[in-house]
């Protein structure tokens, strides 16, 4: 593996972090009434390292390659010492009995897993593994090509507790078959277990460019659809609750890097860094005039930044072991965490400085 030179060497280890357990210790500020106000991070436990993570300095050391990319966060031990900290933090059975269901593409799957991890449940795998070979059949096609039938394509992963329900959903059209869909699981929970609380949870941005609706990626129409989805759900599945997944932010260098995430040409032809970045001040205007939580999954993956194993996911399922990228489970906690405490707290987290 390629050594760090005195320049890029230095970068990773500007802050010492000295840690106690796994990360669970406070950080405070002054808030606006003089008060020590709490904010939460991911920490480290033995390790010196700074966020973001200057990923073009790293992988101009490494030559564009992944593999030694990742290699060396794993040497200096990010992937075996980072946790989550969050001061207030609640766990998934804040409301009492209730059931989730995750509602989108890959970054609903990967909350939906983080869920049931949190909460000490088994992650369904068999029933994933087919959700990857049609994940990897959306994703194999061209723009042009992309089979806009795939977003209509209802697949639901339920685990066993029946605490929640992943569907797979790709950015597609609010109609009356999306509805039909929801009131069937909607119907199955409330009959095996009458009287839970239902929260939807939902994302949809990434597959407006390919298998979903364009309008999805486009301001005017997301806030129009946005309005649409809150307004259906609300009016066909009264008492149940809402969670908004804000976008991530796609890290072109990692997702280009060899070897490239096969997306990547598509997300920068269609300049999705660019228009993320505005959809995603878009959502918090629109969300918060709808009265949805909405998660801070733009505000951590820009945050720490240089975690993303392809340059969208955190996690190794689209091949990141290939390189080395075992994943960090601590950043999609904190992502699930600011939802839960929007939810269950009514007020957003507040990430440290």
């Amino acid at each position: 593996m390629a050594r760090l030179g005195p320049v890029h060497g230095v970068r990773l280890a500007l802050l010492f972090c000295i840690c106690s357990g796994a990360g669970a210790f406070r950080f405070w500020r002054r808030g606006a009434d003089g008060q020590p106000e709490a904010c939460s991070r991911l920490a480290c436990k033995n390790l010196s390292v700074t966020f973001p993570i200057d990923v073009d300095g790293l992988l101009h050391t490494f030559h564009g390659d992944k593999s030694e990319y990742f290699g060396h966060l794993r040497e200096i031990g990010v992937d075996r010492g980072l946790a989550m900290s969050a001061p207030h933090k609640v766990g998934v059975g804040c409301l009492g009995p209730a059931h989730f269901v995750f509602v989108g593409d890959s970054m609903s799957r990967l909350t939906f897993e983080c869920f049931l991890r949190s909460g000490g449940r088994k992650v369904p795998v068999e029933q994933l593994a087919e959700l990857d070979r049609l994940e990897e059949s959306a994703a194999a096609c061209s723009d042009s090509a992309k089979p806009r039938g795939l977003a209509r394509r209802p697949k639901r992963v339920k685990d066993d507790a029946g605490s929640a329900t992943y569907v797979w959903w790709l950015a597609g059209p609010i109609d009356e078959a999306f509805t039909d869909d929801l009131r069937d699981i909607v119907v199955g929970i409330r009959n095996a277990t009458p009287g839970v609380q239902i929260v939807f949870w939902f994302d949809a941005l990434v597959h407006g460019w390919g298998a979903g609706d364009l309008g999805w990626t486009i301001a005017g129409q997301r806030r129009e659809l946005q309005t649409k989805l809150v307004s259906h759900v609300r009016r066909a599945f009264p008492r149940t609750l809402m969670v908004w997944d804000s976008p991530t932010f796609i890290d072109f260098p990692l997702a280009h890097a060899a070897p490239p995430n096969r997306n990547a040409v598509l997300l920068e032809q269609n300049h999705a860094s660019r228009v993320s970045a505005a959809l995603a001040a878009e959502d918090r205007r629109v969300m918060a005039s709808l009265g949805v939580p909405l998660t801070l999954r733009w505000e951590v993956s820009n945050k720490y930044r240089g975690l993303q194993c392809d340059g969208l996911h955190a996690t190794p399922q689209w091949g990141g072991r290939d390189w080395n990228c075992g994943g960090f489970p601590a950043y999609e906690e904190l992502i699930l965490q600011s939802g839960l405490q929007q939810l269950c707290l009514k007020r957003r987290m507040r990430l440290c400085e």
